[in-house]
């Protein structure tokens, strides 16, 4: 038996990223859906989006795709990839005022958190990125910023000058900086999500974002786009309206970071997301389903 797997998908790249002259890295995936017995996604954003560009390709070949493609596609299954929550789960769903005191800024307000915690490529969002974290220096808002992931040779060029507003932004504020650039050791790691209040995404490209995930187990509220993936599993007053004008964004974004603020300095709670059904049983037991029925 055979199954095949889409963590992916070539037709939902942002425009920036795609050659659209050269066809064959989209039609090569739908080759392989004509061999399984079974095409899972792990989200219904990939699947959909896949369909829908599969469908657009179709039309623009000189020779239509095969009908039985289509009825695979159809057919197929939606299994997130399951998380492996951190072995204290049970605690970690309340707010960590544990570090309230390191983050005093200079009116005596301890900070807000924030982690964006993702890879250093183009389709993170950082023009997105750049304009929140210069529209929280201009506002004064006291945000401490972990930009944190891993980076490649051939990096955005947009994080210069985002650790040059962060500098300006803690001497400004007297907060402490945050972290910046790849975290190595795993439990440090999970130290920083454990630790912070609110995790962001400025993606322009996501199919299930394990990275807003993992930090949502770990106790992080989420802001993230109002689109890709996320509507699937971040409530509506956790994701920000996206728009053309990327500032208009940005705005936006920062509005929602200046509620959750004073939501937390009334002492308010700012509660993750519920995830239950992405890690255990509610995650594994589609997979050996799955696996029961093709071994039949």
């Amino acid at each position: 038996p055979s199954v095949l797997y889409f963590h992916e998908n070539q037709f939902a790249y942002p425009a920036g990223q795609q050659r659209k002259e050269n066809v064959e890295p989209r039609l090569v995936p739908l080759y392989s859906v004509m061999c399984a017995e079974q095409v899972v996604f792990n989200s219904a954003f990939n699947r959909s989006s896949c369909i829908e560009g599969a469908l657009a390709l179709s039309k623009r070949l000189p020779k239509a795709l095969p009908t039985r493609l289509f009825e695979k596609l159809e057919a197929s299954l939606v299994l997130p990839v399951p998380l492996v929550p951190p072995p204290e789960l049970s605690a970690i769903h309340h707010q960590h005022e544990n570090i309230a005191s390191a983050g005093e800024s200079a009116i005596g307000t301890a900070a807000l958190e924030v982690v964006w915690n993702h890879r250093w490529e183009y389709d993170k969002g950082i023009g997105l990125l750049a304009e929140i974290v210069a529209l929280v220096q201009t506002r004064g808002l006291p945000v401490r910023f972990h930009i944190v992931g891993q980076q490649f040779r051939d990096k955005p060029q947009g994080f210069s000058a985002i650790e040059v507003s962060l500098a300006q932004i803690s001497e400004q504020s007297g907060i402490a900086r945050g972290a910046f650039g790849y975290v190595k050791d795993r439990e440090d790691y999970q130290r920083l999500l454990k630790n912070a209040h609110v995790v962001l995404s400025t993606a322009d490209h996501d199919f299930q974002g394990l990275a807003v995930q993992e930090a949502c187990l770990a106790g992080c509220q989420a802001l993230v786009p109002d689109a890709l993936v996320y509507p699937e599993y971040i409530p509506t007053h956790q994701r920000f309206a996206v728009y053309e004008d990327v500032q208009k964004t940005a705005i936006g974004a920062v509005d929602i970071l200046a509620a959750k603020i004073k939501q937390r300095q009334s002492g308010e709670p700012l509660p993750p997301p519920n995830l239950s059904a992405f890690w255990g049983e509610p995650a594994l037991a589609p997979y050996r389903d799955l696996i029961k029925r093709l071994s039949l």
